[in-house]
């Protein structure tokens, strides 16, 4: 019984010690404004890989491509009708050409952005 109850102590005691451990501090680098940035929108690349387009369109020239996980800084936005379909797709500019919605997924910081793509590559 004396065992026992050495054990409990101690036991209660390790995890006492334990939880009250230092919190690591969060580093933010200060040099990049943009991580963290209101208004302005990340989107990070869920398909193997996505064509940017000259256009809004899925007839437009194709202009560049981006690979699975890739994070973009988001330019602009429009909605745009499908001349075959009738169907309004949602479409993203960035620095290469537009990307669609069902290609990507939007965050509103980078940091979310960057946790995003990391859980995309395992």
């Amino acid at each position: 019984m004396k065992k026992l109850s050495t054990f409990a102590v101690l036991l209660f005691l390790s995890v006492l010690l334990g939880a009250c451990s230092k919190e690591k501090p969060i580093v933010l680098n200060a040099d990049d404004i943009q991580a963290l940035t209101p208004g302005v929108e990340w989107a990070v690349v869920t398909e193997p890989y996505a064509a940017f387009r000259e256009e809004p369109a899925f007839e437009s020239t194709v202009m560049a491509h981006a690979r699975k996980a890739d994070v973009l800084e988001v330019k602009g936005k429009t909605l745009s009708k499908d001349s075959l379909t009738s169907r309004t797709f949602t479409w993203y500019k960035f620095d290469q050409g537009w990307l669609e919605l069902s290609a990507i997924v939007i965050y509103d910081n980078r940091l979310k952005a960057q946790k995003a793509a990391l859980s995309l590559n395992p």
